[in-house]
This record gives structure tokens, sequence and C-alpha cells, in this order.
């Protein structure tokens, strides 16, 4: 989760969809991702639990003068030694 975060505000668009589970890439739009991440300041992340593959997060971001949070519950999954985001 703390690398996907780092990706967003480093704006490192390809290693968001490369940890994008295979069978869920399909839902994401590469120009959509990078749109988000460079439209955005991403302030901080905090993580509020994780259990096993699910992880409760929240990302602090600031867009114009406004500070927003994203709260989510991802699920990963493991394959062949790699973690996927799955869905959140």
């Amino acid at each position: 989760m703390r690398s996907r975060f780092s990706a967003y505000a480093l704006h490192l668009i390809d290693y968001l969809i490369e940890t994008t589970h295979p069978s869920q890439r399909h839902l994401y739009q590469k120009k959509e991702i990078e749109n988000s991440a460079k439209s955005n300041v991403w302030l901080k992340l905090e993580i509020c639990e994780a259990k096993k593959d699910i992880v409760e997060f929240k990302a602090f971001y600031q867009n114009g003068l406004k500070i927003f949070i994203h709260h989510e519950r991802s699920v990963f999954k493991q394959e062949n030694g790699i973690w996927y985001y799955l869905k959140g």
C-alpha cells in the first residue's frame, strides 16, 4: 500500500498499473490514473488496519486549496511472491 501511495505522489503510473492484478487492469485507464495522480498533491498515508490481504487506509491529498481524504479498504492478492492490488 505504501509503495502504491508513493507511486501516486511521484506520478509512477506504469508502476500503479503493474501492481494492479492482471484480472483487474481492464477496469483502470492509464490516462485516468495519471490525471488523478498529477491533479492532486499527495500529502500523507495513514494505515488504519492491515490483516493478511486487506489494508484499510486513509490517503490525504490536496486539490487546489482543499484537502481531501480517500478512505478505503483494499484487497491485495499475492501471486508468485508478488503482491497485487485486487480491489478497493
